[in-house]
Protein backbone atom coordinates (compact mmCIF):
# COMPACT_ATOMS: atom_id res chain seq x y z
CA UNK A 1 0.00 0.00 0.00
CA UNK A 2 1.68 3.36 -1.25
CA UNK A 3 1.12 7.05 0.70
CA UNK A 4 0.19 9.47 -0.99
CA UNK A 5 2.31 12.64 0.08
CA UNK A 6 -0.36 15.05 -0.51
CA UNK A 7 -2.71 13.47 1.96
CA UNK A 8 -2.71 13.42 5.77
CA UNK A 9 -4.32 10.73 7.24
CA UNK A 10 -7.73 10.92 5.06
CA UNK A 11 -7.84 14.51 4.16
CA UNK A 12 -5.78 16.76 1.37
CA UNK A 13 -2.72 18.55 2.93
CA UNK A 14 -4.32 22.02 3.50
CA UNK A 15 -2.15 25.09 1.97
CA UNK A 16 -2.25 28.45 3.23
CA UNK A 17 -1.64 30.43 0.07
CA UNK A 18 -0.02 33.69 1.22
CA UNK A 19 0.54 36.72 -1.23
CA UNK A 20 0.33 40.56 -1.61
CA UNK A 21 -2.18 41.12 -4.25
CA UNK A 22 -1.49 44.30 -6.74
CA UNK A 23 -4.83 45.04 -7.10
CA UNK A 24 -4.62 45.30 -2.36
CA UNK A 25 -1.94 47.82 -3.14
CA UNK A 26 -3.35 50.07 -5.67
CA UNK A 27 -6.65 50.48 -3.16
CA UNK A 28 -4.23 51.35 -0.45
CA UNK A 29 -2.78 54.24 -2.48
CA UNK A 30 0.36 52.67 -4.22
CA UNK A 31 1.15 53.56 -7.59
CA UNK A 32 1.60 51.47 -10.47
CA UNK A 33 5.42 51.49 -10.28
CA UNK A 34 4.89 51.16 -6.48
CA UNK A 35 3.06 47.95 -7.17
CA UNK A 36 5.20 46.36 -9.78
CA UNK A 37 6.69 43.82 -7.29
CA UNK A 38 3.42 42.35 -6.55
CA UNK A 39 1.13 39.74 -8.20
CA UNK A 40 -1.99 40.20 -10.64
CA UNK A 41 -5.47 38.36 -9.26
CA UNK A 42 -4.39 35.56 -12.41
CA UNK A 43 -1.05 34.71 -11.67
CA UNK A 44 -1.97 34.42 -8.08
CA UNK A 45 -4.97 31.95 -8.98
CA UNK A 46 -2.99 29.77 -11.77
CA UNK A 47 -0.49 28.92 -8.59
CA UNK A 48 -3.41 28.46 -6.30
CA UNK A 49 -5.22 25.95 -9.59
CA UNK A 50 -1.94 24.11 -10.05
CA UNK A 51 -1.73 23.41 -6.29
CA UNK A 52 -5.73 21.89 -6.54
CA UNK A 53 -4.66 20.09 -9.59
CA UNK A 54 -1.91 18.32 -8.03
CA UNK A 55 -4.52 17.29 -5.16
CA UNK A 56 -3.90 19.62 -2.39
CA UNK A 57 -6.40 21.66 -0.70
CA UNK A 58 -6.10 25.49 -0.93
CA UNK A 59 -6.61 28.47 1.19
CA UNK A 60 -5.98 31.50 -0.29
CA UNK A 61 -5.42 33.91 2.80
CA UNK A 62 -3.63 37.07 1.52
CA UNK A 63 -0.81 39.45 2.93
CA UNK A 64 0.41 39.73 6.41
CA UNK A 65 -2.82 41.72 7.95
CA UNK A 66 -4.81 38.50 6.47
CA UNK A 67 -2.65 36.37 8.32
CA UNK A 68 -3.18 37.95 11.54
CA UNK A 69 -6.25 37.84 11.75
CA UNK A 70 -6.70 34.11 10.42
CA UNK A 71 -4.51 33.40 13.11
CA UNK A 72 -6.49 35.25 15.96
CA UNK A 73 -9.54 33.98 14.68
CA UNK A 74 -12.29 31.08 16.32
CA UNK A 75 -11.61 28.47 15.32
CA UNK A 76 -7.56 28.38 14.55
CA UNK A 77 -7.02 27.86 10.32
CA UNK A 78 -5.78 23.93 10.22
CA UNK A 79 -3.69 24.73 7.76
CA UNK A 80 -1.22 21.81 7.35
CA UNK A 81 1.77 24.27 5.49
CA UNK A 82 2.10 27.76 4.05
CA UNK A 83 3.15 28.99 0.66
CA UNK A 84 4.47 32.55 1.81
CA UNK A 85 4.50 34.37 -1.69
CA UNK A 86 4.10 37.46 0.05
CA UNK A 87 6.28 40.63 -0.52
CA UNK A 88 5.67 42.82 2.28
CA UNK A 89 5.17 46.30 1.66
CA UNK A 90 7.38 48.67 4.05
CA UNK A 91 11.18 48.41 4.89
CA UNK A 92 14.25 46.74 2.58
CA UNK A 93 13.43 43.38 0.77
CA UNK A 94 14.49 40.87 3.73
CA UNK A 95 13.27 42.90 6.06
CA UNK A 96 9.75 42.46 3.90
CA UNK A 97 9.97 39.11 2.65
CA UNK A 98 10.80 38.41 6.59
CA UNK A 99 7.95 39.67 8.43
CA UNK A 100 5.29 36.28 7.57
CA UNK A 101 7.78 33.87 8.07
CA UNK A 102 8.66 35.41 11.25
CA UNK A 103 5.42 35.67 12.49
CA UNK A 104 4.52 31.95 11.29
CA UNK A 105 7.64 31.04 13.07
CA UNK A 106 7.13 32.67 16.20
CA UNK A 107 3.07 31.23 16.20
Amino acid sequence: MSHDPRQRGSRPIKIAYTFDRKTDNLARGLTYEECSIYESDENIERVAETMRKLGYEVDLVGNLEAVVKRLASDPLPDWDLVFNYAEGTTGSAAMREARLPALLEAY
